[in-house]
């Protein structure tokens, strides 16, 4: 499962890029809406295009928040988004990972910081993550940081 934020959509980097000669429908036919998936980490295009075949075949899934969507403005990013839309599982996370998502972000003081779209984001992630696995991976809270004192490196001055 991939969650989708924002810059899914808008960014150039975006693990979506747009070829005018291939499209796919989901049941690996031509003619349809998604064009071309593939990662921007420069993997080799066996992985790009099995990454794309598992959107195509749905056993890689894309998730995001009505937010998300309803934050994008820029018209390339809503044709991407409508392109890849047939692809896309809207949903919402559950009051209970918004509570966990709120609660966590305070307490590593990143709360102030974050979006409400953000936080929405993150506890879908969270919803996800428990609806697979149970909280056998989520963490309760953050871990306490350890500050180790450390003396600073002053060089050596160069004798004349």
């Amino acid at each position: 499962i991939i969650i989708l934020d924002t810059s899914a959509f808008i960014a150039s980097d975006s693990i979506f890029a747009f070829s005018s000669d291939t499209t796919y429908s989901q049941d690996g036919g031509e003619n349809s809406s998604l064009v071309s998936a593939y990662s921007q980490d420069d993997a080799p295009k066996s992985q790009q295009d099995s990454v794309q075949q598992q959107v195509l075949n749905g056993t890689l899934q894309l998730v995001t928040i009505p937010q998300v969507i309803d934050e994008i403005m820029d018209s390339r990013a809503r044709q991407r988004y409508e392109l890849l839309s047939e692809f896309i599982t809207v949903r919402n996370p559950t009051d209970e990972a918004m509570r966990h998502v709120i609660d966590f972000s305070k307490a590593t003081g990143d709360y102030v910081s974050l979006s409400t779209t953000d936080l929405r984001v993150m506890a879908l992630a969270y919803t996800v993550e428990f609806e697979k696995y149970g909280n056998t991976f989520l963490k309760e809270a953050p871990k306490d940081l350890e500050i180790k004192n450390r003396t600073a490196y002053v060089p050596e001055e160069k004798e004349k």
